[in-house]
C-alpha cells in the first residue's frame, strides 16, 4: 500500500464501471485526506499495471490525490 500524506493511508481497489455494452476496468486509490481526484484513462498499447503508471499515480497519491486508472 502506498503512503499518502503523514498520518493518512491508501486505500486501492479494482473497480469496474458499466458504460453502454462495455465495462471499463480500472484501480481506485484513496488516501485517507483526499479532496480531489484525477482520472487516467488509456486505450491499447499502456496498462495501468505499468511500473511508470504506477510510480506516476504513487506520486499523486502522495501529494494527497485519489487516483482512478482506467483501461479500454
Amino acid at each position: 500500500m502506498a503512503k499518502g500524506k503523514p498520518g493518512s493511508s491508501v486505500k486501492e481497489r479494482s473497480v469496474r464501471i458499466p458504460v453502454n455494452d462495455v465495462e471499463l476496468e480500472g484501480n481506485l486509490a484513496l488516501p485517507g485526506n483526499a479532496r480531489r481526484l484525477v482520472l487516467f484513462a488509456h486505450g491499447s498499447g499502456s496498462s495501468r499495471h505499468s511500473p511508470r503508471n504506477r510510480y506516476v499515480a504513487q506520486v499523486l497519491q502522495n501529494k494527497g490525490l485519489a487516483t482512478l486508472y482506467l483501461t479500454f
